[in-house]
Order: structure tokens, then C-alpha cells, then sequence
């Protein structure tokens, strides 16, 4: 959604939504808006935008030809911004969170709904008329799931007014399986058992104090017993959870991982998700077995995002996760963190484990998996996260995934039912 606050008058200006954000689309929907604006276009004085990829050259020239001058917030500097963000904070809250909105004249019409008033924050600029923009996703947030059903161990509310409730930590967790929808959220939380999520369709990514882990559907998510972790799903996701008893997680590693889902394992999972009874006394404690002997074998570290304890990597993978295509050398964001090129390559593999290079290669790959899920084309991906052409791209994705971006999404390409019970 692309939006425009007048600060002497604090109204808002929605000019356009869209699943597809580029340089473009942005750039003419500013100029349709200073169009609007007519004459009092000329009382604009001064813009704030956000830093990001979205924000080109083009854009930024349409208001300097009416002689307004450009102001991109800097790093990690978000009161320069505040009204238009804690506008959005108030418009996911009170007009959409919670709800699943696919019609984009309907998603227009909920944050229309709610522009007046944006008076809380009262930050006056008398002489001039001072729009700030600010580009972020659609409104439907990726927090907004839209059936009333449980799987493992939260539930999902059914309608906009009741909260994501949250079974409290090491609470016994079930195992069962269903259908997400994309972009449903999971905040953190931890269970008294292990937890093996599979997703069979779609992909999801795993965020703990360690960092994010991204399983497509051809991998599997191990969190220990009392380990804090949150989940978010991207598409359409056809979700497993799956109860590992304490006395077996003894013989899994201590800390969560990802690990490759080959055929015998991907079925293991099916059976005792599915919902099927127990026929023979102890079958599925003899799968369970044969589930953790799987996983015995070394984890697949290729889609693990570490998170950084330093306050100077902090600061140059906050940058990097506030616009994954940012082409910035490493000693341009060192210019940011108050360090040199040298001394942040060296904490990068001595806290992270990796080079700089292949932590951001990493980071775009996580937003391409959530982007291909969705449906996006190849190409678009590639220009969307960051890559100069979809032929490094792709080598890209299938040195880290395993297949190419096209095999990945043929995959994905599976008739799934309407969202309806979840099986536990």
C-alpha cells in the first residue's frame, strides 16, 4: 500500500495497493497524487521516505520538479518517519489485523476506512505542507489467518475480533495436520515436547534466538523441548506437526534445525499426521522410532539465517532485512555501523559462521522462497530481491535449495481443498 500523510492537516492519502510493488508503479502513483493536489501541489515543501529499493531516482524527481526537496529516512532512525508509521501500526490493529482480505478494491476500501482521524501524534509543521510517504505491503499483513480450527498447539481465530490464542508453553502438543493459509503467523512460544513441522505443500520459515530457519516443502523443522521459536507460512501451506516424547528427543540434537525430508521420512510424517487410528498396539510409537533414526543424520545448515549478537553486524543485517536488495558493499555499510570492511568480514565468520556475502545471499533466498510460494514469476524474484538477472538468480537458489527456482514452483503446483478442518 502506498500512502501519503499531509502533516499540517494529518490527512491520508491511500493513492494504491498492489501485490506487486516496482519502481514504476510507485513512481505514477505519485505523480496521479500531486495531480490530485492541483494547485496546493506547490505548497509541498519537503518529503520523507522511506530507504528503500522500491523509492527510485524517477520517483524522487517528480516531487523535485515542483521543487520539493527529498529526505530518505536514514538507517535505523524510525521517528523521522513516525506519523506514517504509527499510522500503519494503527490501521493493521484497528481496520484489517486478523482478517484475510483477497480482493484489492475490498483492502483498499478497509484502510480507506480508517484515515481520519490520524491526530495522536502531534507533531506540527506550520509553514509548510509536509507529506510523508511510506510504501509497505498490502494491508493484509502476513499475520491474518481466517478459520477458526486448531492444529498442534494454537489455535486460529475466526473472526477479526477474537485474539490469536496461544496454548501457554510446555503445554502437551498433539500432532495433526491441515491447511494454512499464506502468510498465517505464529507468535513464540515453546512446548514441553519436541516438534518436527513439516510442511508437505508450501514453505515456512522458523525464527528463534539463533536466527530463522526456511523449510520448503522438501524440508522439515526440528525445535526442542522448551526451545522459544514463532512460525510464519508462506501460500498456500499444507502443514504437519508432529509430538517427539521427551525420553526420545534425548537422541535429536539440543538446539533447532532443518533437515532434508527424504521419501521413507516424508512418509513416516504423513502417517502419523493424518489423522489414521492405531491398528496394532504401539505402531505409532515404532514409527516414531523410525522417525528419529531419520533424523540422526547431519542437519542441512544451507537455509539457516544466524542472527548476530554484535552491535555493529546488528546494525548492517538490520539494514539488509529492511531491503534485502540493497546493493551496498560491505564497506558502505560499515559507514553505518561505525566499523570497517576488515573488521566486520572478520565477525561475520567468527559469530556467524559465514561470510558476509553468503549471509545476504542467504537472506534473499528466504525472500525468494516466500515470494516464488506466492506465486511470483522467476524473473520478478530475481529483480525483487536483489539479483542483477535471473541467470545468477538461479544459481543461486539451486546451489542453497537443491533445485531451481522453476522445479521448486512446478512443485508447489498441487491441487489444494478449501481451507476447512484441521485434523488432530
Amino acid at each position: 500500500m502506498l500512502f501519503f500523510i499531509d502533516h499540517g492537516t494529518r490527512r491520508v492519502h491511500i493513492v494504491g495497493t498492489t501485490r506487486r510493488p516496482t519502481g514504476p508503479w510507485i513512481t505514477q502513483r505519485a505523480r496521479n497524487y500531486l495531480m490530485d493536489l492541483g494547485d496546493h501541489a506547490e505548497s509541498v515543501k519537503f518529503l520523507i521516505r522511506d530507504r528503500g529499493a522500491y523509492f527510485t531516482d524517477s520517483f524522487d524527481a517528480v516531487f523535485q520538479a515542483i521543487g520539493a526537496h527529498v529526505l530518505p529516512t536514514p538507517p535505523r532512525v524510525p521517528r523521522m518517519n513516525a506519523i506514517a508509521e504509527r499510522w500503519i501500526g494503527s490501521c493493521r490493529r484497528e481496520a484489517t489485523d486478523r482478517i484475510l482480505i483477497t480482493v484489492s478494491a475490498v483492502r483498499q476500501d478497509a484502510c480507506r476506512s480508517f484515515r481520519w482521524p490520524c491526530v495522536s501524534f502531534r507533531w506540527l509543521c506550520v509553514s509548510f505542507r509536509w507529506p510523508c510517504v511510506s510504501f509497505r505491503w498490502p494491508c493484509v499483513s502476513f499475520r491474518w489467518p481466517c478459520v477458526g480450527q486448531a492444529v498442534g498447539s494454537w489455535v486460529m481465530p475466526i473472526d477479526r475480533h477474537s485474539a490469536l490464542t496461544v496454548i501457554p508453553s510446555h503445554m502437551p502438543m498433539h500432532s495433526g495436520g491441515g491447511w494454512l493459509p499464506h502468510g498465517y503467523h505464529l507468535d513464540s512460544h515453546s512446548h514441553a515436547q519436541g516438534q518436527l513441522v513439516y510442511a508437505a505443500a508450501g514453505a515456512l520459515a522458523t525464527t528463534t534466538e539463533r536466527g530463522t530457519w526456511v523449510s520448503p516443502a522438501n524440508r522439515a523443522t526440528w525445535t526442542p523441548p522448551g526451545f522459544a521459536h514463532s512460525h510464519r507460512f508462506y501460500g498456500r501451506t499444507d502443514v504437519r506437526v508432529l509430538a517427539i516424547p521427551v525420553d526420545l528427543c534425548g537422541d535429536l540434537l539440543p538446539h533447532p534445525s532443518v533437515f532434508t525430508v527424504r521419501p521413507l521420512l516424508r512418509e513416516a510424517v504423513l502417517v502419523l499426521t493424518d489423522g489414521r487410528p492405531e491398528v496394532r498396539p504401539g505402531a505409532h510409537r515404532r514409527i516414531l522410532s523410525v522417525i528419529v533414526d531419520e533424523l540422526s543424520d547431519n542437519p542441512d545448515q544451507s537455509l539457516h539465517l544466524p542472527e548476530p549478537r554484535d552491535e555493529r553486524l546488528r546494525t548492517v543485517t538490520d539494514l539488509l532485512h529492511a531491503d534485502p536488495a540493497r546493493p551496498a558493499t560491505l564497506t558502505e555499510l560499515g559507514g553505518a555501523a561505525g566499523a570497517s570492511a576488515r573488521t566486520l568480514s572478520r565477525l561475520f565468520q567468527a559469530e556467524l559462521g559465514m561470510s558476509f556475502h553468503r549471509w545476504r545471499t542467504t537472506l534473499r533466498i528466504h525472500h525468494a522462497l516466500a515470494h516464488l510460494t506466492d506465486g511470483m514469476s522467476v524473473t520478478d524474484t530475481a529483480v525483487m530481491c536483489g539479483w542483477s538477472n535471473p541467470s545468477s538468480f538461479i544459481d543461486a537458489f539451486s546451489e542453497i535449495v537443491g533445485q531451481t527456482p522453476g522445479s521448486y514452483q512446478a512443485a508447489l503446483r498441487v491441487s489444494a481443498p478449501d481451507v476447512g478442518s484441521l485434523r488432530t
